[in-house]
């Protein structure tokens, strides 16, 4: 005997959830009990009545439903735990049992799902049958919207950007702001394909319905919407689809700004270009354009990801031309020869023309008309006349061959990343493969091919004082094919830990907060040398210069702050503030032989600086001044673009 069924309207419903459900799932049990308590009313229904009598007292001996999401087990466990499996048909155990399995529902994602009936047969068989709507032949759909002024004269839409014209025109003295303007949504074209979501969101043609809220969110937040909205609705079928309701941002961003180099530690202009919408699935496509003032040509990156909306094995295509610069960090450039000052000295490094000082790397006095070379040539006057072009392999400031054609010069090569491949194991992770090629002004080629593994960071939050902490790793190994033909492998570590940890609290007052970052780096002494350069400029520490570590093969550093928050009131007292701080590394170098591989590994150093610093902001960038006292006992002091590290 069927004893009710209702399905409930699904409803429009916002980013935040499917709010109405739980209204849906309170009138489904709201008529099963009112099946039981109408069920014999009415002289028609006397044959139901006296039905229902008999079966009052039949026991419940077995409870299945009509499911392909629920289990008999699952059935089972939910009428036991409701005293309906063995126990009697009434209208406590099976609404008992209907709220059991749609919590089960709710919490597996299905969240459509419900059980809308159920009957028993005179052997103690209770069935229940459930509603459990699939996904339509088109999972998800997509509605796109534009936000439009109405136009208070004539009570047309148009667009904000012709709206402030009109304004403009008409000399209007005080212009309506945004949110004064009377805006409506209008219909329009956009790029994100429904077919994408569905794929994120493992909604497939003919499958139960299933919400992922996680998956959502990164879709919602992912950059590619201004405002967003789902709206599930049936067919005629019974089937649903997600409909999709959304104004969508710009995809095309150009930004520039300045940057400095991971393996010159030089300040470099930057200048990228994004399209971040490419094939309507938030793929990005990006080219990138970086070069210093000094760098004899620029480094281009073109790459080519897809996140799929944070979704596990997102990943990404890099091509790159990058300048790795000269040993040491020195500047390579051709300088203009115009207006030379012939009484300051001429230095050469690889390619280079530059004036110095007239002093030698050892820091000696000369004579800026110090004899050039042996045989009465003079590369000074030759430079300023252009009468002969300086090979790799030159003279010195003071008569000494130098020879700079081991001086590193480009990488070009490509690079295949995989986002959350251990995404079971750890949320944050990946795994990419390289090949390169690196060449020095000399034309000395080497190929370079590895792969490598990151885990995190993996956050963790202190608890009781609301501190956090995050570690980080990535081990990293390959081999390098010079033009000998000998494979010269090797291998390399990191290991980052950062913690903040904030020193009070206040209500109205930010805290003061204690930052910690610490690092290990390793590497085998035979590792590409533009990696070790790379590694020193990483392990810098304030106090010293972005190359002062050189080429490192091994490194720990560390990290305090204590930074205070601007606390003054005001705008100015907001954006500024200060830091206590105290860096230390040691490492060990690299010897940059080519000979065999690397020439060994030379000592270890040790340097460390206290001081004290400012922050504050112009324009949003964030901006960072400190000075202090290094092992040396020098005052010096550093600048920086960028905020001070997170967890």
């Amino acid at each position: 005997m069927r004893l009710g069924s209702v399905y409930g309207s699904i409803g429009v419903v916002g980013p935040q959830g499917f709010r109405s459900l739980g209204r849906v799932c309170q009138r489904t049990l709201k008529a099963i009990e009112d099946a039981f308590k109408n069920a014999g009313s009415g002289g028609e229904r006397k044959k139901d009545r006296k039905a229902i009598k008999d079966l009052e007292n039949t026991i419940v001996l077995d409870v299945r439903a009509n499911s392909t999401i629920l289990s008999r087990d699952i059935v089972r466990e939910a009428a036991k735990r409701t005293g309906l499996l063995r126990g009697y048909l009434n209208s406590t155990t099976v609404t008992g049992t209907a709220r059991l399995l749609k919590s089960f529902y709710d919490q597996n994602g299905y969240v459509l799902c419900e059980v809308s009936s159920a009957s028993i047969d005179p052997s103690g068989l209770v069935s229940l049958s459930v509603i459990e709507p699939r996904c339509a032949g088109e999972p998800v759909g997509m509605q796109f919207l534009k936000e439009m002024v109405v136009n208070p004269e004539d009570g047309r839409t148009v667009t904000f950007k012709k709206f402030n014209e009109m304004q403009e025109r008409r000399k209007v003295v005080k212009k309506l702001k945004r949110e004064d303007l009377n805006t409506t949504f209008v219909p329009t074209k956009g790029r994100t394909r429904g077919d994408v979501i569905a794929r994120t969101l493992r909604m497939e043609t003919g499958e139960v319905f299933k919400w992922d809220n996680e998956r959502w969110q990164n879709v919602a937040n992912s950059g590619l919407f201004e405002l967003v909205r789902t709206k599930p609705t049936k067919d005629k079928n019974g089937n649903v689809q997600l409909m999709v309701q959304a104004t969508e941002k710009p995809t095309r961003n150009l930004e520039y700004g300045v940057t400095k180099s991971l393996y010159t530690g030089e300040w470099e202009g930057e200048m990228c270009f994004d399209h971040k919408n490419l094939l309507g699935g938030g793929e990005v496509g990006s080219l990138v354009f970086r070069r210093g003032a000094q760098d004899p040509l620029a480094s281009y990156k073109l790459k080519y990801s897809n996140n799929k909306f944070g979704a596990p094995y997102g990943y990404e295509v890099e091509g790159f031309s990058e300048f790795i610069g000269g040993d040491g960090g020195e500047d390579v450039s051709t300088v203009s020869t115009k207006g030379l000052n012939p009484k300051k000295a001429l230095s050469r490094i690889g390619n280079m023309l530059r004036l110095g000082s007239g002093a030698t790397a050892l820091g000696e006095s000369v004579s800026p008309m110090s004899d050039f070379s042996s045989d009465g040539s003079d590369p000074l006057s030759d430079a300023l006349t252009g009468s002969s072009t300086l090979s790799p392999t030159d003279v010195d400031s003071v008569g000494s061959t130098v020879d700079n054609s081991d001086s590193l010069f480009v990488k070009r090569g490509a690079t295949f990343r995989v986002n959350k491949p251990l995404s079971s194991i750890c949320y944050n992770s990946g795994a990419a493969a390289s090949l390169e090629t690196t060449s020095t002004y000399g034309g000395k080629n080497e190929v370079i091919g590895s792969i490598s593994c990151d885990v995190g960071p993996v956050v963790s939050y202190i608890p009781v004082i609301g501190g956090a902490h995050s570690i980080l790793t990535t081990v990293k190994c390959g081999g390098r094919i010079t033009d000998a033909n000998s494979v010269l492998p090797y291998t390399s570590s990191t290991a980052v830990a950062k913690e903040l940890v904030p020193l009070g609290r206040g209500e109205s007052r930010k805290p003061v907060v204690l930052g910690l970052r610490h690092s290990v780096y390793t590497s085998s002494s035979k590792g590409p040398l533009h990696e070790a350069h790379k590694a020193g400029c990483n392990a810098g520490i304030r106090g010293y210069g972005s190359r002062s570590m050189g080429a490192i093969s091994k490194a720990a550093t560390g990290t305090v702050e204590v930074r205070v928050p601007g606390n003054f009131g005001g705008r100015i007292g907001r954006d500024v503030g200060g830091v206590l701080f105290g860096d230390w590394a040691v490492s060990k170098g690299m010897g940059e032989g080519r000979e065999g591989g690397r020439g060994g590994e030379i000592g270890m150093d040790f340097k460390y600086a206290v001081g004290v610093g400012i922050r504050g902001s112009a324009m949003g960038i964030p901006l960072k001044y400190d000075v202090g006292v290094n092992r040396e006992k020098d005052v010096v002091q550093s600048f920086g673009i960028g905020g001070d590290f997170q967890v």
